[in-house]
């Protein structure tokens, strides 16, 4: 199965993320981050997307990780 990482946009990880989030304030939190990102969007959109597309940004978790068994040195 091939997955389309350049489909994933900022918004999909937010979702995941407030689905993610048990609490109240981790919930506020994420909006905060919704509401910065919109206002620097509005004042330099060439500068954020910069910021956005930056590597670290984009990495994104798909599938679970499964521990596989080892005594000494465990391996995922």
């Amino acid at each position: 199965m091939k997955t389309n990482f350049a489909a994933v946009t900022d918004d999909d990880s937010l979702a995941d993320a407030m689905k993610a989030a048990r609490t109240m304030d981790k919930k506020k939190m994420l909006m905060r981050y919704k509401r910065l990102k919109a206002e620097c969007m509005a004042r330099d959109p060439v500068f954020t997307q910069k910021v956005l597309r930056n590597y670290f940004t984009l990495v994104r978790k798909v599938g679970a990780v499964y521990k596989r068994g080892g005594k000494l040195i465990a391996t995922w």
